[in-house]
């Protein structure tokens, strides 16, 4: 029984700690490009060519980050003993996956859509910079949220181990 335990764990933290690297590589990402363009003053061709690596980021990493993240912790609440922390980082992961899937997605894929083109977004340029100003700021609560959850993380390891 202890060694089905032990995989039991093993596959979670796995799944945790991919999920945690896709979410955080894409909100890295997110700000290199970001730092390359970071007030973008005219609907310009780089702008456009930026939004077209949003999409493939959101379907590829975040998205399968998130839902990996949260799978992995949700797992810890299917052991035997469920402890305060378990719950805690569940929570942290709950709130990851919601900002993420509810309202990150859903505003990136909007300002996408106004930069389907150069023209089209010169003509919407206002709406699109209010979305992409919505979709940082939901994001940046986002790292906010796994720097967190890694801080928990990581005093609740220092904790067990030195037995406070």
């Amino acid at each position: 029984m202890k060694t089905k335990n032990n995989i039991f764990v093993a596959v979670s933290l796995f799944f945790i700690t991919v999920g945690f690297a896709l979410s955080l590589g894409s909100i890295a990402s997110f700000i290199a490009m970001n730092i390359i363009a970071t007030k973008p003053l005219l609907p310009d061709d780089f702008v456009v060519w930026q939004r077209h690596f949003i999409t493939p980021i959101m379907n590829y990493a975040s998205i399968p980050g998130i839902v990996l993240f949260l799978c992995g912790n949700g797992l810890f609440l299917f052991q035997k003993t469920i402890r305060k922390t378990d719950v805690t980082l569940f929570l942290l992961s709950a709130v990851v996956f919601v900002n993420g899937m509810f309202f990150i997605v859903p505003t990136a894929h909007k300002a996408n859509v106004f930069a389907d083109n150069q023209i089209y977004l010169a003509q919407h340029w206002d709406t699109f910079l209010e979305q992409k100003t919505i979709e940082d700021s939901l994001g940046g609560a986002n790292l906010l949220l796994l720097l967190s959850y890694l801080f928990v993380f990581i005093y609740l390891i220092i904790k067990d181990k030195l037995k406070i």
